[in-house]
């Protein structure tokens, strides 16, 4: 699926500029609770998925000797999570070092890889609905984050005003992590 998915969107525009891998599950079980099905499974979603896209789609951008990508994480990949379990924290902190690697793998080619680390957010996930969702008492800003403060550092990382970073992580997450 995501060679058809590169494939049209090849023979629709013709180039790939901009790559955002935002996939992600999260299983609320403890270390002793995950099986290797799960665990397997949450890796796949998580990582597994945004490294084959990269792999599929840096080339094309190595052709074009442009292209930005930014991988979604979270905080939980540098504080060892609260909710998410012990392999979604494990996928967020692997996209922190394949943005890296592909930063540092890449840049003579006019690549950037950059990542955003969301706090708490004000969605569905994780098992909690969107009701039962209280805002982590320790974040300063005292409120769960909202997709649009996400989308924004995306943006920024994909515009010119970006082009000079790469392999950075920008956390928004209300002040969670400092």
């Amino acid at each position: 699926s995501i060679k058809a998915m590169i494939q049209k969107t090849m023979d629709e525009f013709g180039r790939i500029d901009i790559l955002v891998n935002n996939a992600g599950i999260s299983i609320k079980h403890t270390i002793d609770q995950i099986s290797l099905d799960e665990w397997n499974k949450v890796l796949a979603v998580n990582i597994t998925s945004y490294f084959l896209t990269c792999r599929e789609v840096l080339p094309i951008m190595q052709k074009q000797n442009y292209g930005r990508i930014v991988n979604v994480a979270s905080v939980s990949g540098r504080d060892g999570g609260h909710h998410g379990g012990a392999h979604y924290v494990t996928t967020k902190a692997a996209a922190y070092g394949l943005t890296r690697h592909i930063a540092k793998a890449f840049g003579q080619y006019n690549i950037t890889a950059n990542a955003v680390a969301p706090g708490q957010m004000l969605t569905d996930g994780g098992g909690f609905k969107l009701e039962d969702r209280k805002p982590n008492p320790l974040c300063p800003l005292g409120r769960r984050g909202e997709a649009y403060e996400i989308a924004g550092a995306v943006a920024y990382l994909c515009s010119d005003v970006g082009n000079y970073l790469t392999g950075t992580i920008i956390d928004v997450n209300g002040g969670l992590q400092f």
